[in-house]
């Protein structure tokens, strides 16, 4: 079973250093650290391209360089793995850009208003408002009787014309 614990960086080189000195191999680091041989080889292709075992990145990430990545994926017939390794980036990074692309093109990286951006809309306040003061509790009260009288009238109505013929069924209530 894989262990989905964090790494720390003291993880990273001990079992770097283990990997390097033909120690363990691969596949028993991955047992050992209870993780995925991809894993290993990730990290250990990753170290050695960049010096660094992790992907965060210091710069600002522009809409221009995500279809940057993508195309050069694209271009170039490069797996997942291997793109975010050449630009240095996590794969679930290049999945979701590689996502945005398939479902919008170029569209998903053109920069846009931030409030095209805006994951949901903004609400209406108004509502909240009216709630707050006291006549607007009443008016709120006072709707939700009317539709409390509408719905027991629309059930008796629906027994009423549900009743079995003999005239045995359940009264309505008269509220």
């Amino acid at each position: 079973m894989i262990n989905r614990r964090k790494w720390s960086e003291s993880d990273y080189q001990e079992a770097y250093k283990a990997y390097r000195s033909g120690t363990l191999s691969q596949r028993k680091l991955a047992r050992q650290y209870g993780t995925s041989v991809s894993y290993i080889r990730r990290f250990v292709n990753f170290y050695e391209k960049y010096g660094r075992f992790t992907c965060k990145r210091t710069d600002k990430i522009t809409s221009k360089f995500k279809l940057e990545v993508i195309l050069y994926k694209l271009e170039n017939h490069l797996s997942l793995p291997q793109t975010a390794l050449h630009f240095g980036l996590n794969e679930g990074t290049v999945k979701y850009w590689l996502d945005l692309y398939h479902q919008k093109g170029e569209e998903a990286f053109i920069r846009k208003r931030k409030s095209e951006f805006m994951s949901t809309p903004k609400r209406n306040n108004k509502k909240k408002q009216d709630l707050r003061s006291e006549a607007g509790l009443r008016q709120r009260i006072e709707q939700l009787e009317t539709e409390n009288a509408y719905l027991k009238k629309l059930y008796a109505l629906i027994q009423k014309t549900h009743a079995p013929a003999s005239g045995s069924g359940q009264k309505p209530s008269g509220n």
